[in-house]
């Protein structure tokens, strides 16, 4: 092998770092004429001499070409101030940081974002009101403007195989528009993404119904650790999406949930997420997987594009992570619309459902849907 990559280290663990560095002083010796060594490091330096020594056997390996790989996957926060402010802290600190302790390491640093939005197999994209397309355009913009991040040596992403297509094209093109094109303002401009583009709210039923509108048997309900055990949503979410409505099929008319989709721009596509799931088998972390029986229906207003939409149905044993073991599993509705009007109906309904199953849902979003076609100026 011509290279060898480290993961990972932390920081915070001094002991651990105290043992990595003269483990890799050792290995150096030896290897660095052959292979190139990558650390992956996450956290902020918090130790002077013992950190300062980390970073600089760090990018001395293998004869001065060594690099620190710095992780930062920032889930998304509530409001787009809480994510600025998290973003600062969790990015462009930590290289200021590097750079007050060791300047000559910022050519040999550099930052993986993620980009990972996968429910349920790992998404750092947590609440549903938020466009993550926009958030990652905003981390990208805070490296490519700030002071500290200048002759940043690399940056990228970690987690495009846990990235749909939407977001694997949109990670390339904000690569393309900040470090192919250099350019400092924000792609998002130019889409017209927001950070909350709130076409859809409350789409965890996060102690409420409203504003949406229910018929038949609908009530909230919630389970501890929901969101992080069977739909992955990563990192700590502090109970961000253990909340959902409950449609309950009795022996009537079905239960339905209703909310007009607003600010919509006719002719544009937008995606409608949402994750269903068997709300007996969520209490009894039993494992079922089958394609649940709640639809949506959207108004004349929309176009629906069948061939970019799909249901996954979670099929898997096993998750990713022990804590996504022996849990519920979900199935995740993607659903590409054009709009012909600046407002759609949508109503989610268990019509099909048995008698006496109580189906949940929840993660109801709806955002600018990335396609592919020319940008302004004739870019792609």
């Amino acid at each position: 092998w011509r290279w060898s990559t480290c993961d990972e280290q932390a920081f915070v663990k001094t002991e651990s770092i105290h043992e990595f560095v003269n483990g890799l002083k050792a290995y150096d010796f030896k290897y660095s004429p052959e292979k190139l060594i990558y650390v992956w490091a996450i956290g902020r330096p918090c130790s002077p001499s013992l950190d300062h020594d980390f970073i600089l056997t760090c990018i001395n390996a293998s004869r001065g070409r060594g690099k620190v790989m710095m992780e930062a996957y920032l889930g998304t926060a509530e409001t787009e101030a809480e994510a600025r402010e998290f973003v600062q802290v969790n990015v462009i600190d930590r290289i200021r940081r590097f750079r007050e302790w060791c300047p000559l390491s910022i050519p040999s640093t550099g930052m993986a974002l993620g980009n990972f939005n996968q429910v349920p197999i790992l998404s750092i994209a947590h609440h549903p009101e938020v466009d993550y397309k926009h958030y990652l355009d905003m981390q990208m913009n805070f490296v490519a403007n700030d002071p500290s991040c200048r002759g940043l040596g690399l940056v990228g992403y970690w987690g495009s195989y846990y990235a749909d297509d939407e977001m694997h094209r949109w990670s390339f093109a904000l690569m393309r528009h900040y470090v192919v094109e250099g350019r400092t303002d924000m792609l998002s401009d130019a889409h017209g993404f927001r950070y909350r583009p709130d076409h859809v709210l409350n789409g965890d039923f996060r102690g409420t119904l409203a504003p949406w509108t229910a018929t038949g048997e609908v009530r909230t309900d919630s389970y501890d650790n929901f969101a992080s055990k069977s739909q992955n949503r990563w990192g700590g979410n502090d109970g961000v999406g253990d909340t959902f409505a409950v449609l309950v099929r009795g022996e009537g008319e079905k239960s339905t949930l209703s909310q007009t989709i607003r600010g919509l721009v006719p002719g544009r596509k937008y995606c409608l997420q949402f994750a269903t799931f068997d709300v007996k088998d969520v209490k009894a972390n039993r494992i079922a997987p089958r394609q649940f029986a709640i639809a949506a229906t959207l108004s004349e207003g929309a176009e629906i594009d069948r061939a970019l939409s799909w249901v996954h149905v979670d099929k898997r044993v096993k998750g990713r992570y022990a804590i996504n073991d022996g849990v519920a599993r979900i199935n995740l509705h993607h659903i590409v619309f054009t709009a012909k009007s600046a407002e759609v109906g949508l109503t989610l309904d268990n019509g099909t459902a048995s008698a006496g199953e109580e189906l949940g849902v929840n993660f109801v979003s709806v955002n600018p849907y990335f396609a592919a076609r020319a940008l302004e100026g004739g870019r792609q």
